[in-house]
């Protein structure tokens, strides 16, 4: 290969396996003479790119090197540099290895451009995957310049690797290696909980010795899976991010699972344009934070129903806590320091809040999900909340946060009211005589909530759920497409549910006492119900309207 990239997160031992690398080739560590052929290079040379040294500066040295007399004089132009750099390269065989490229690449910014001043090592790559030679370049990054990228669907001579974490036994054997001695299950758990990644394996082993014991199960008790060192490569890595490629990780994060472009999208209040956030998947993917899964890996509740064959994405474990911890900060963060009585608090301000960008509580999540999502971003909330300010001054705080939302950001559409909402019901606050009125409150988890006298009016309830009342269930039926159920109570009433989110599309009624059958026509349209009371209706399923009703008697 002419080109050749090692592209992973930090923390995955890129340099580390390309350091080994070099050995083995200066070793000759190879078993037979054709190997040691193929293997050999007459010049190793390693340069990092950690202070961001100048392409001029890195070839002028590799041409020092490899040059058999320095040439007079010295080209002073980039591209008559680059010209004797691969005369030499054809005349010899070169292993060039450029450490940590992440460097010069841009920040805050759609991943693998290179920074201005930079941009000619683009050309460097380019060069030496289109040109003859007999040399090869190696590089180390965090994220896939976008010309390699290029290069890798014309050329087969330019390859990148991209490093996952150990699997499960790997990540044992290196936790043993490290001196943690416990049960196969307990440190098949660690070695899951942080994705296999090497540099944070080895630090939850001194963790776990030094400070836990060697109690391996208690350590997993206390959920502590970001340590300082881990944090601050993650740190690193999330302030390169675009706002949209942070947004993107952090729905990833509230999911909780894999899910498909098209159900990731619709958590935005205003989505945002499909190219860009195209954009911004593929650039989270060349920077290796997004985990692309093809197979039906991602499965629909717990039953584990397959989803189907759906392009899905999700985070690698440590990734998702990092950033799990990210959201739940800020939104703390602005909850208790922003100044809400301030009248010069602008409207747009707290458009952009983390606080109405992102809900920690979806209502039409998967139960299962739901869970975890009370567990691991709205109870950290909430205890951080109490231990700043205890219980009666936080819900007084919150209060007046709903009083502000009404009075102030009347038409604001997000997030902010139904997390508040969430909050307040999780403190088991009684909300009795409340005003809501005139907020938007989307995707609340109503469905156990005591709402007795609590005052709606003009409040946008979009994607909200409440408690649903109907007698014992006498019936079921699905469609033959899969897209509604029909469930009949013993009170005559009929509903018919979407199945993608639970949501009722519409309830009929007519039987006077119990329904006993429901039933589709074939095309899913038509919904035929038969009572005790003698009759058979007949009814649309698009509007929900009575087409006909039959009595047992007739033909």
């Amino acid at each position: 290969h002419s080109v050749v990239g090692l592209v992973g997160t930090g923390g995955m031992g890129k340099t580390v396996l390309a350091a080994h690398m070099v050995r083995m080739l200066t070793t000759r560590d190879v078993e037979t003479a054709s190997h040691q052929r193929e293997a050999h290079f007459d010049y190793i040379i390693w340069r990092s790119l950690i202070n961001a040294p100048s392409l001029f500066t890195i070839v002028r040295n590799w041409v020092q090197i490899l040059a058999d007399a320095p040439p007079t004089p010295w080209p002073t132009d980039i591209n008559d540099l680059l010209d004797l750099l691969f005369e030499l390269l054809q005349k010899k065989r070169c292993l060039l290895i450029l450490d940590n490229l992440e460097s010069i690449l841009q920040e805050d910014t759609h991943a693998g451009y290179f920074q201005d001043g930079h941009e000619n090592y683009a050309v460097l790559l380019r060069r030496m995957g289109e040109t003859v030679h007999r040399s090869c370049l190696f590089f180390t990054s965090r994220e896939l310049p976008i010309i390699v990228s290029q290069l890798e669907r014309s050329h087969p001579m330019v390859w990148t690797e991209y490093l996952k974490g150990f699997d499960t036994p790997s990540g044992i054997q290196l936790l043993m290696a490290e001196g943690l001695m416990a049960p196969q299950a307990e440190l098949a758990q660690l070695v899951e909980g942080y994705s296999g990644n090497p540099l944070a394996l080895k630090l939850v082993a001194e963790t776990v010795q030094y400070l836990h014991g060697n109690n391996v199960a208690a350590f997993l008790q206390d959920r502590a899976l970001i340590f300082d060192d881990i944090r601050t490569v993650l740190d690193q890595q999330f302030n390169r991010l675009l706002p949209l490629e942070k947004e993107i990780l952090c729905w990833l994060a509230i999911e909780r699972e894999p899910v498909p472009l098209q159900k990731l999208s619709h958590n935005w209040v205003q989505p945002p344009p499909q190219r860009k956030f195209l954009e911004a998947v593929r650039s989270l993917q060349r920077r290796g934070l997004i985990e692309y899964v093809t197979e039906a890996m991602a499965t629909n509740g717990r039953n584990g129903a397959l989803a189907g064959l759906t392009p899905c994405f999700t985070l690698q474990n440590v990734v998702m806590e990092f950033v799990s911890d990210q959201v739940v900060e800020r939104i703390f963060s602005e909850l208790v320091n922003t100044p809400i009585a301030d009248s010069q608090l602008q409207h747009s301000s707290v458009a952009q809040f983390k606080l109405n960008r992102y809900g920690l509580l979806k209502a039409h999540s998967q139960i299962y999900i739901r869970d975890m999502q009370v567990r691991l971003l709205l109870q950290p909330l909430l205890r951080r909340l109490l231990d700043q300010r205890g219980h009666t001054h936080t819900v007084t705080h919150l209060r007046q946060w709903i009083d502000y939302l009404r009075r102030e950001q009347v038409g604001l559409k997000g997030y902010a009211g139904a997390n508040i909402l969430h909050v307040l019901l999780y403190l088991d606050v009684d909300l009795t005589n409340w005003n809501f009125s005139r907020i938007y409150i989307h995707q609340a988890d109503l469905r156990a909530a005591s709402m007795i006298n609590v005052d709606l009016r003009g409040a946008d309830l979009t994607g909200s759920t409440f408690a649903n009342m109907m007698g014992s269930v006498t019936a079921l039926a699905v469609s033959p497409n899969g897209q509604y159920l029909a469930s009949s109570s013993s009170d005559g009433d009929i509903f018919i549910w979407h199945t993608q989110d639970y949501q009722i599309h519409c309830l009929l009624q007519g039987h006077k006492h119990a329904v006993n059958s429901l039933c589709f026509a074939n095309d899913g349209s038509i919904l035929l119900s038969g009572g005790v009371d003698g009759f058979i209706y007949v009814w649309d399923v698009a509007s929900g309207k009575l087409i006909r009703s039959m009595t047992n008697l007739d033909k």
